[in-house]
């Protein structure tokens, strides 16, 4: 099969040489050449200007461009095609060369700018084409606001959008992602959301709103959002502050969750709650879930945090859970009058309903305990995994310290049990420690204000979702800027997050690859691809119990 290959030159005649040996050459490789210059109708002639307009859309517009930069006018189209998402050959064939991706992560160069021109030009085409559909599964709110072709458009009831949403798993029937929405918090919800079902392999996830004016954004984002409003223990007051940290609409945002946690899993499903300032890595968020819960033989899953962190677990739907989450829910009146959030108040719940292991060998122990007092109906068992940034800073708060905290290799663990030396840094002093390193499949800062974990994120250059107010790539002008003065040369400058154009006005967010092309390659590049949570890490030193995650 011959592939066309489109050659243009300004020399065609000053060189015939050189460029008939060149042209043989390509041939000779399987390619069918074609002069740019022959593309035009019999008879006709361009003028120069005419010609260099046709080589311009020609190199913007060809499935691979070869270009070197040498000249202005290549080194633009290059910058061009990098702003559409056109990557250069180089890094194309770099990005493929990973093996192992697990089933479910989407493709690094999805979704593209191109198809995203290709739906502003012709809104109706998601409806008619599947692989459009799918290519911005991952974001969701760059289609039509409230397109048609997303099945669950225009669904808000909890039940009814969680049986639309829910997926298998194993011997699992019915599994759910459920996170919360905030308009305010937009632009970290879709990083959340972006990294969570492009990198982490969820499909399954839906948005629980409880205010109007949030249930419209979230809708206008194109997300499956469900209208919680009748678990909410307590009607809110919307004071000036609502919301914020230690309120009262704040205790009332966190005491929901237990209560719809406890609705889905006496309806059979098993549950993953997760918060929106939460990024995931390249590793697959359930099944790593389910593998790290069989391995001890628990019923739940949560990252560790006296006693444990409710911004991420795994519930599920076992009777002892149920059992527990409705428990959980109740204490809400209570807690409300002491001020504890639902994390907080977690530690008060009945403890002969409950058990909290970590590592293998303890949780088959507790397990083979509650099955001997015939408890298996009444007490649940949660299984605790250390947070993934304790590889590097064993503090839950560390990763909210972006100065002096190290950068996180998205690649750690890589499918394989790779033990060796490295510096663990504590708060208060450093050693050198032997480690199984384990894979980092979330990262959720704590102990910050909503600044503070975006600015962590982009420390980590784990932020995909671009968000500057001002960028350097778009149609128009580049803006450069020299000894603090703003020079203006050719075109290009835009807003990155930008409102949309619907009555909420929600902040809407480009994949930050589509201005910065390298972005996501990190991810992409790793030797192998393995799951999180259930291997053994191994801590030794003076200062550190041995532990696992």
């Amino acid at each position: 099969m011959h592939i066309p290959v489109i050659v243009v030159t300004s020399f065609a005649d000053s060189v015939p040489k050189a460029l008939k040996t060149a042209l043989q050459s390509i041939t000779s490789r399987q390619y069918t050449v074609v002069l740019g210059s022959a593309l035009v109708q019999p008879g006709e002639e361009l003028t120069r200007e005419e010609s260099a307009l046709v080589d311009y859309y020609l190199g913007l517009h060809a499935q691979k461009f070869t270009g070197n930069s040498v000249s202005t006018f290549t080194a633009f189209i290059i910058l061009e095609r990098q702003w559409l998402g056109r990557y250069p050959a180089a890094l194309w064939l770099f990005c493929r060369l990973h093996r192992n991706l697990w089933p479910g992560t989407i493709p690094m160069e999805h979704p593209s700018r191109v198809t995203f021109e290709r739906i502003q030009a012709d809104p109706t085409l998601p409806e008619r084409d599947a692989s459009v559909l799918a290519e911005f599964e991952a974001a969701p709110w760059l289609l039509p606001p409230r397109t048609k072709a997303l099945k669950y458009t225009g669904v808000h009831q909890l039940d009814t959008l969680a049986e639309l949403r829910s997926t298998p798993f194993g011997n699992v029937t019915k599994t759910i992602t459920l996170l919360i929405f905030s308009a305010k918090y937009a632009a970290m919800t879709q990083n959340g959301v972006y990294s969570m079902v492009k990198f982490g392999g969820v499909r399954n996830y839906i948005v629980a709103t409880w205010d109007p004016d949030d249930l419209q954004a979230c809708a206008d984002l194109n997300l499956p959002c469900a209208d919680v409003t009748s678990f909410l223990p307590e009607t809110m007051d919307k004071g000036p502050d609502a919301g914020a940290f230690g309120t009262h609409d704040f205790l009332v945002i966190a005491w929901h969750r237990p209560a719809v946690l406890a609705h889905l899993l006496k309806l059979g499903y098993a549950v993953l709650t997760t918060d929106s300032d939460i990024v995931y890595l390249l590793k697959p968020v359930w099944a790593s879930y389910m593998a790290y819960l069989e391995q001890g033989e628990a019923d739940a899953a949560f990252q560790s945090e006296g006693p444990v962190n409710t911004g991420n677990f795994v519930m599920l739907p076992t009777t002892a859970s149920v059992a527990f989450a409705t428990a959980w829910a109740a204490l809400a009146p209570k807690m409300f009058k002491e001020r504890l959030t639902d994390q907080t108040g977690l530690p008060h719940v009945d403890p002969a309903l409950w058990m909290v292991c970590s590592d293998r060998s303890a949780c088959q122990r507790d397990r083979a305990g509650i099955i001997h007092r015939n408890a298996s109906g009444t007490q649940m068992l949660i299984r605790r995994f250390y947070p993934n940034q304790f590889n590097y800073w064993s503090d839950v708060c560390s990763l909210s310290r972006t100065e002096g905290f190290p950068k996180i290799d998205p690649c750690d663990w890589a499918g394989m049990n790779k033990c060796g030396l490295r510096p663990l840094a504590s708060a208060m002093h450093q050693h050198v420690h032997l480690i199984c390193l384990p894979a980092v499949m979330f990262l959720h800062p704590i102990c910050a204000n909503y600044e503070m974990k975006v600015r962590a994120f982009k420390h980590q250059e784990f932020w995909f979702v671009d968000d500057e107010s001002e960028s350097i790539v778009a149609h128009g002008s580049y803006v450069f800027r020299t000894a603090g003065v703003k020079v203006l040369t050719f075109a290009l400058c835009y807003a990155a997050c930008t409102q949309n154009n619907t009555m909420s006005h929600v902040t809407v967010c480009h994949p930050l690859q589509w201005r910065v092309n390298t972005t996501e390659v990190m991810l992409y590049s790793c030797p192998e691809y393995g799951m999180a949570l259930f291997h053994e890490r191994r801590v030794y030193n003076k200062t550190l119990q041995a532990t696992t995650s």
